[in-house]
């Protein structure tokens, strides 16, 4: 079983809009502090201001 470490610069993420699945690529960690991230989506995506994402690692050919 694999163990699950930091989130890496040019990891690859899947991010849920709503419906909307989307890939995305890590492109900064840290910034004001160590947990927040910054990616770049892979294509546009649309949704409103506050509405809630989920983002999901691929681990052991999964994505959780």
């Amino acid at each position: 079983m694999e163990t699950v470490g930091e989130i890496r610069k040019h990891e690859t993420l899947l991010v849920n809009v709503g419906s909307t699945a989307v890939g995305a690529k890590v492109i900064n960690i840290g910034g004001v502090n160590k947990d927040q991230i910054q990616f770049e989506l892979m294509n546009p995506v649309c949704s409103e201001i506050g509405e809630k994402i989920a983002i999901s690692r691929r681990i052991e050919k999964s994505w959780r």
